[in-house]
Parts: structure tokens; sequence; C-alpha cells
């Protein structure tokens, strides 16, 4: 089984701007063997950034070696049954290209280095994979001619890969070193990767005189290779490998234990971890990856994702790598969403108490994957949110110089009042039983005031205001209460809904509170009025705020005024009825006086923070 391809126009001059790539496929158990006609230019560059040609050991994650400029490349033979070969040029300057023989054999590995220059006939005999499979084994490698008196040969090219079993690590000491110095070691160089290529992390590069430090892999497996250029040698190196058994952490144990398992791996503590192989170690994940996780919770509870790293390989339809993930105990539970590239949600939270998660890597492409937190909770109720048992009366009212609000009808609305008389400070929001939304500026030590038989008071036990809230621009003016019990919903006691889109410029919604009236209207009572929203530009213009509008404020309120929100409703709500329900779009934040022409009430967007409300209440 044999065959050939070439570069086009060979052996006359390729082309510009070419990216060619050839998939070569033997069958299991063989391996690929590729030699170069005696006629080889590529443009020459450091690292082939120009014109190269690159191959790939199963997959475009295992790049072997990069080449350009002349002579050939010598003959390899690659580890596995498949190799991929590209070749790609840019805009200017061409040479003769290539003609590239493959055939399929049982002979064994020889790789040369990812270089851009030829590896010698002296490089070819000290490449070698090594296993290593106990603790009592030794073995030392040493450069090319290493010997008293002797010196490394020029252009010398060296590759040994040693692997261990899982849960050991390769130690390499060396006991005599001398290898042409420089800073950065441009010219002679040991070095060391972690994993079985040369695109693995770096653990080492060394040269000069000074016998180096000892070198240890991350993982069971490690690449080292050696290279010397075309002037000034040494005597080269001698260095004693062994394999060390490394505490492996629970973590990467349950992670082999989902991508390597016959069964999905069963996960019901009441948080942890999720992370992609190797992703510990900083190294990107591996081809042809099958994990799955069941991350199952106790009745009555729900599970939460919270995605803190991303990165799979980028594809348009997710069909390459992926990242499932399904409301169910089952692979064919309904799907909640497929990810890949960097684009994912910041969360997911289930229906119900069984969660499947299934990742998939082919054989090309890796990235450094994922690390995602999971949480076990009690469900945030949204069924009954924002639908009040009792209408509220939508007429176009104020709170400065306003009306009363239908007894019961916002029954999310807070009042946050402080010391022994239980003094009326600002307004807040009930978005769950023992949560409320309020201000940034509103977070003093207070209880709930009871105003009447139907409305409860109840402590605070945590108090979080925004970690980015500016006291000064007011940036990120939200904070939210968590109640020392969780209140009982009911007719007069319920829950607003958080914001499942935005809002738009000119559409009505309703602001309500207990604030000033401005000496017009019924003191101590709620009071709600109706106002239209305005668009950030037109808010943020000289005629009304001037450029203090950040992009996660809303404005609301007529050009004309008389109709505001005032002192002691900050905090409050700004409620939009979308959908037949009643919206939290809007914390009362800040005005320039109450209800003045050309001057609309501001407002935290609370669909901005969606998503801090959530991840808050599920840490707390």
């Amino acid at each position: 089984m044999m065959g050939s391809f070439n570069s086009l126009n060979y052996p006359s001059k390729y082309d510009n701007s070419l990216n060619c790539r050839w998939e070569i496929r033997v069958p299991v158990g063989m391996h690929v063997r590729l030699v170069f006609a005696d006629k080889f230019g590529i443009e020459d560059s450091p690292n082939c950034v120009y014109d190269r040609i690159s191959i790939y050991d199963g997959s475009q994650s295992n790049q072997v070696g990069r080449y350009c400029g002349t002579p050939h490349p010598d003959a390899m033979v690659l580890s596995s049954n498949h190799v991929i070969v590209s070749f790609i040029t840019d805009e200017s300057t061409q040479d003769a290209g290539f003609l590239l023989h493959w055939s399929a054999t049982n002979a064994s590995v020889a790789i040369p280095v990812d270089s851009h220059t030829t590896p010698s006939p002296s490089g070819m005999n000290c490449t070698r994979d090594i296993y290593i499979n106990d603790t009592s084994s030794a073995g030392t490698i040493s450069s090319p001619n290493f010997g008293v008196g002797l010196q490394y040969p020029p252009n010398s090219r060296c590759v040994w890969r040693f692997f261990a079993p899982f849960g050991y690590a390769i130690h390499l000491a060396f006991s005599q070193f001398g290898v042409e110095g420089g800073r950065s070691c441009p010219f002679d160089s040991v070095t060391a990767f972690d994993g079985q290529y040369s695109t693995g992390r770096m653990i080492a590069k060394y040269c000069g005189n000074t016998v180096p430090a000892p070198i240890d892999s991350k993982t069971n497996s490690m690449f080292v290779s050696f290279v010397s250029d075309g002037s000034t040698q040494d005597m080269g190196f001698r260095a004693t490998y062994t394999i060390q058994k490394v505490s492996v952490s629970t973590q990467t144990v349950l992670t082999d234990q989902a991508c390597h398992g016959s069964t999905p791996l069963i996960l019901n503590e009441t948080t942890g971890f999720i992370y992609s192989e190797r992703f510990t170690l900083g190294l990107n994940y591996p081809d042809n990856l099958n994990c799955r996780w069941h991350i199952k919770a106790p009745a009555d509870k729900v599970i939460s994702l919270q995605f803190n790293a991303f990165y799979l390989e980028r594809d348009r339809s997710c069909q390459y790598d992926n990242l499932q993930v399904r409301d169910g105990p089952l692979a064919n539970s309904p799907l909640l969403g497929r990810y890949c590239g960097i684009s994912y949600p910041q969360k997911l939270t289930s229906t119900g108490t069984d969660l499947y998660l299934r990742f998939h890597s082919d054989e090309s492409e890796n990235e450094i994957g994922f690390n995602i937190t999971y949480t076990i909770h009690d469900p945030i109720p949204s069924n009954s949110c924002g639908v009040p048992a009792i209408p509220p009366s939508l007429d176009n009212s104020r709170i400065v110089g306003g009306k009363e609000a239908t007894p019961g009808s916002w029954p999310w609305q807070a009042s946050l009042v402080y010391g022994s008389y239980r003094d009326h400070m600002c307004g807040g929001t009930l978005i769950a039983p023992q949560w409320v939304v309020t201000a940034g500026h509103a977070s003093k030590n207070h209880h709930l005031l009871k105003a009447d038989a139907h409305q409860i008071v109840v402590g605070v036990s945590k108090v979080l205001v925004h970690e980015n809230y500016d006291q000064d621009t007011t940036e990120n003016d939200i904070t939210l209460l968590k109640l020392t019990t969780p209140v009982t919903l009911n007719n007069y006691v319920n829950i607003a809904c958080l914001p499942t889109k935005t809002v738009t410029s000119g559409q009505h919604c309703y602001i309500t509170g207990f604030g000033d009236t401005m000496g017009t209207c019924c003191r101590d009572v709620l009071k709600q009025a109706e106002i239209p929203i305005v668009g950030v530009t037109k808010c943020n213009s000289t005629r009304y705020t001037d450029g203090q509008i950040f992009n996660t404020n809303i404005c609301a309120g007529f050009d004309k005024g008389g109709v505001d929100s005032c002192q002691g409703d900050s905090g409050g709500p700004l409620v939009c009825q979308i959908d037949g329900k009643w919206q939290l779009q809007g914390v009362t934040s800040w005005g320039v006086g109450c209800a003045d022409p050309m001057s609309p009430g501001v407002y935290t967007k609370v669909f901005d923070y969606v998503n801090w409300i959530q991840q808050t209440i599920v840490q707390n």
C-alpha cells in the first residue's frame, strides 16, 4: 500500500497563497512511512513562518514536523495509521516545492524533531520511543557520538518520547552536559515538552556547559528533543531516565472515569467541578474523547452549571468538538444546548433533578477545554412570578403628587426600614421567597416594614452589594438582601419575575414606592405611576443627563416631567408587563430633582444583572 503526491507545478516553482492538505490512512496496526524526493525547496524562514510543509501524526493537534528551506527532511515513520500533511505558502517568494512518497509499514517509529532543517542520519539513529513500566526500570539517553574527547555532529536532530503508566511521571537527570550556549539557546539545545509531541507545554530548554536541573514531566509522557545547527559543536550530554509515582488528584481520577469509563460518571455532591481531560494540567484535551457526566440531585432540588472557562474547536454547527447539556438523566433527554468555540452560557439550570453532560472531541484541532462548577440547590420560583392575585389599577398617576395603589396589587414591593421606629428608608423587590433586590446605596442595616395586616416583618441575614458598585458614579447600583427566613407566598405576598428580554424606548412601565410625594398625596401608603422608557442615547444628550448614563442603566419619565420616583423610592421596582407577567426591569437608582422636566429617573437595568443575581443566590 503506497502512493505519492507533490506541490503544485513540482519541480517548477509552486504558486503563492496555497493552502493544501492531504490525509493518509493505512490499515489499523500499521504505520505510515514518509520519504521525500531529493529535489526539495521551500522558502526558508525562522520557524518556517512564511512557506512550510507540516506533518501531523494522527491529528492536527499532534504536529511532529514543520519543514522549509533545503535540503529535504529525512525519511520518517509515524506512530499512527493516520497522517495529515499540509502545505501553506504566503504571497511572495516561491521555490521548487516537494514530492512525497508514502507507504504502509510495520517498521518501528522514527519521528524527526519539529524543525525547519533536515535531520541528519546520526540524528535519526538517536530517535526512539521509550516505554518505562515500573519504578525499577531505568536507562540512559545521550547525544550522538557522546564520549570522551568527542563532539556531536552538526545538524543533529534527535527525539526521545517517554511513556509511563497512568499515575507516574518521567524523571530525567543529567550527569554530563555540554551544548553550544547562547541567550534563549538559539543554536543548539535540549528541549522537553509535556505529552507525546512538541505541541505540548514546554517544560525546559537547556544549553551551555553547566549540568542543568532534572526535568520532571507533569503527565505520564514526555517529548525530548536535541537539536544542533551547522557550526560550533560541543561534547553533548548524557541523562538517566526513571519514573516515579505521583499523587493523582481526585478530580483527575474522576475526569478519567468520565472520559474512559463504560458508564457516565455519577455526581451527587452539593457542589463540585467538571473539567475536560488535561485542563488542570494546562494542556489541550486529547482526540477522540467521549466523556459523560450525570449530575443527580435529591428530590425537589435543581442543578445549576456555572461556566468558569470554555474553549473548544470552533465550528459553526458544533459538529466536531462539542459539549452537550441535557435536561434529564439520559443521553436523549431534552437538549439544553450544544456548545463549541468560545460561545457558552454563563449559567444553565435544570428543570428537574438531573443533568446529563457529554463532551465529544474528534481526531483533530484540540483546545484547552473547560472548567464548570455545578451546584445543587433549591429551585428559584418562577412559574407564579409576576402575576398578582389582586390586579393593579393601571391608569396614569404619579408617585410625586400621585395616587395610592390598590392594596395587594404590587405584592413584591418591599419597604426597607431602620431604627427602633422603623422609619422608611428605601424600596425593594421580592424576587424569591428569601431574596429582595434593592439599590447598592440602600444597603444599610434594616428590616422590612410592617404596614398593615397583610404585610410582614422579616429580618435580613445577608447584605450582598454588587462587587463593582461605585458610590461616586452609582454604576452597578444593585444589592441582594437575603432574609433570615423565607416568606410564605400568598395573595398579598408574591415575587416579581426577573427579565427575559430588554425593554425598548417608548414602552410604558410602572414604578411603585413609599417615597416622598412632595406634600401632594397620601403618606405611608404604596403609590404607583406609569412612565415611558427613554432611550439611553436620548437620556445621555446634553438636554437631559449630559453623558451620566451607563449602558447598564434605564431612563424612564415624561419630557414634561410631573411623574417620577423621588426620595425614599430608591431601590424600588420599575416593572413592565411582558407576556402577561410583570418583570423587574429596573431598580430605582437616582435622578435630578423629582418629576422635573427633561429629567427622567435613572434605574439599574436588571436584565444585565440576571446572571449575577442567580449566581449570588446559588452561592449563598
